[in-house]
């Protein structure tokens, strides 16, 4: 489950929906919701091909006593006759277990539903797992399986002569393949909630909250109407009855408004719940009908600017003109104080100011194949509107496009402040960043972090792709003096301080470098729960006295940890990176990172 600040997506375990006929009611179960590929797949060379979906017994209960006396197998568009001369459907226990139930058919579809009517009647128990599959044999390879949807576990299984290998963490697609179920145990009513949540962190105390929502119908029957149940905290419910019919297998995206002014303003980010419920008969499966997530309220906030992200290489030819379209969105009165810019230079291959940390970066594409250049990604946040294939990335669309993601971001406020200042002398640059904290944010960060990053800009290509003449490379990340995914930070109250020193690369021309800090969330295992908070920038080439970095008061103590933790009472001797703890007889403390290199 995506975090609370973000739309949030409940993926069924199945995917399914029915069909009403004269004498009884039909449900089709599988997990490609009723879609069919055009384009098609397959394995090379002569062979037996088969494809497969598995449902878990405990998905089943709603069916036990129930009957499948078809499959029926959804194949893309072939031409001429390459294209299977049968193919048998079946239900199994086991990949390589026998056929529980199985039927052929010759009467096969190019791009189109082909049923295939078993010899004998299958009776859902709810004792097994049950896979849904076909098989079929080739001389030579043939593209005609279809995967479709996004993919579920155990939405992919494909074999070539019984060699199955698990394709559903691959983002292929779900086979098209659909169990037909009837029986007069089918759950007739029956509304999922399928994806519910706000869009925005926070709300101003007396604006309404906006929650979106999806209801899928997947039960046998129509539905009128239906009520969204509201409880904020303990103390306040409510109801909307919406009165929109709904139809077998069909979706319907809208919002409810949920006012604020009568509910009690707190300092802390409110728990939310949504209920679906039906008005006129009971839902019949009632655990996919509900939803969590948590909104703040706000009276006062900090700033808040948006940290843009871009990725790009010297080998992509549409990088130019995309970051053309970005300086002129940032270049807008709404814009021009309100985003921090950052150029990775990774995502489609890498050049020669590609660093490390920038390859790590692309994490947020969520997939190695799904890497493309350009792209840009917004304070490292899933945005539902324009995020490529379910992960933060985002495409670069046209300068209305980079303006609707950015308006989408600024409509939070900041509930954590960051100034950054830098200065230098012969040898080193240095860097102090500070702020201040609002309670709120620890209702939506566990465990803050301070990433910050130096860039330069104004920078000749060596050789880029689709460039003009004077063509520069602007805001290219050359050094991370945080850890790469940020530093924790160390607080005094709702305060703090962080200071951090590098040797001046001889390659960066001082009057265009930059210093990037923000503050976020990290989530190795959820990518999206990395969400930045806030973010500032240096002027370009602007750098403060050098007494500016120090403390005016008296050192109590001073101490040193390399990065595993080990504490030392003087200063290292090893080359390495180290943090540098220096306490003040005031109570303030400072944190450097520095890095000895003798």
């Amino acid at each position: 489950m995506k975090k609370a600040y973000t739309i949030i997506i409940m993926l069924l375990m199945f995917v399914g929906y029915a069909s009403a006929q004269e004498s009884e009611d039909v449900f089709y179960l599988g997990y490609c919701n009723g879609e069919i590929n055009s384009l098609g797949t397959g394995k090379s060379g002569e062979c037996v091909v088969s494809a497969a979906i598995m449902i878990p017994k405990e998905d089943l209960g709603l069916f036990v006593g129930c009957d499948i006396n078809k499959v029926r197998v959804g194949l893309a568009y072939w031409y001429g006759d390459l294209r299977p001369e049968s193919i048998t459907g079946w239900i199994r226990h086991s990949l390589d277990g026998p056929n529980e139930a199985e039927g052929t058919t010759t009467e096969l579809k190019p791009d189109a539903w082909s049923e295939i009517a078993f010899t004998d009647t299958y009776k859902i128990t709810g004792e097994n797992d049950i896979y849904i599959g076909y098989s079929y044999h080739q001389d030579k390879k043939l593209n005609c399986m279809s995967l479709s949807g996004i993919s579920v576990p155990n939405g992919c299984w494909i074999a070539k002569n019984d060699k199955w290998v698990d394709y559903s963490s691959n983002n292929y697609g779900n086979v098209s393949v659909e169990a037909i179920v009837t029986g007069d145990n089918l759950p007739k009513y029956n509304l999922a909630l399928k994806s519910c949540g706000v869009a925005h962190l926070s709300v101003r105390h007396g604006e309404n909250i906006i929650v979106n929502y999806e209801i899928e119908n997947i039960g046998a029957r129509p539905v009128e109407e239906f009520i969204l149940k509201y409880e904020i905290g303990d103390n306040y419910r409510n109801e909307v009855s919406v009165k929109t019919p709904i139809a077998y297998r069909q979706h319907i995206l809208d919002q409810i408004e949920i006012p604020t002014s009568e509910i009690a303003y707190s300092e802390k980010a409110m728990p939310i719940k949504i209920t679906l419920l039906l008005s006129e008969s009971e839902d019949e499966d009632m655990t996919n009908n509900t939803a969590e997530f948590k909104v703040a309220m706000y009276e006062t906030a900090f700033p808040r600017k948006v940290l843009l992200e871009q990725f790009t290489t010297e080998l992509c030819t549409f990088c130019p003109a995309a970051g053309e379209r970005i300086a002129t969105a940032l270049d807008g009165e709404n814009y021009s104080d309100k985003v921090v810019w950052v150029c990775h230079h990774a995502g489609y291959g890498v050049d020669w100011l590609t660093i490390e940390e920038s390859k790590d970066y692309t994490f947020f594409y969520g997939d190695m194949k799904n890497q493309s250049a350009p792209a840009i990604m917004l304070n490292r946040r899933y945005n539902p509107n324009a995020s490529k294939d379910g992960y933060p990335i985002q495409q670069v669309g046209g300068v209305e496009d980079i303006e609707d993601v950015l308006d989408y971001e600024l409509a939070d406020p900041g509930f954590v402040s960051v100034a950054v200042d830098m200065s230098h002398d012969d040898t080193n640059l240095y860097v102090t960043v500070e702020g201040e904290k609002l309670a709120l944010l620890d209702d939506f960060c566990d465990l803050p972090k301070l990433s910050v990053f130096v860039i330069e800009s104004n920078i000749e290509p060596r050789y880029q792709a689709g460039a003009g003449d004077d063509f520069l490379h602007e805001n290219a990340l050359r050094k991370v003096l945080s850890d790469t995914w940020g530093d924790v930070i160390t607080w005094n109250g709702n305060h703090y301080k962080m200071t951090y020193n590098v040797p001046l690369d001889e390659t960066w021309v001082k009057e265009n470098l930059q210093v990037v800090a923000f503050v976020h969330n990290h989530d190795a295992k959820d990518i999206f729960n990395c969400i930045v908070f806030n973010s500032e920038e240096t002027e370009m080439g602007k750098f403060s006295s050098i007494d500016s970095v120090g403390i005016n008061s008296e050192i109590a103590e001073i101490k040193y940890y390399n990065m595993q933790g080990i504490e030392y009472n003087a200063t290292p001797e090893e080359d390495g990176i180290y943090l540098k703890q220096v306490k003040y007889r005031n109570g303030e403390t400072q944190i450097t990172k520095i890095i000895i290199n003798n």
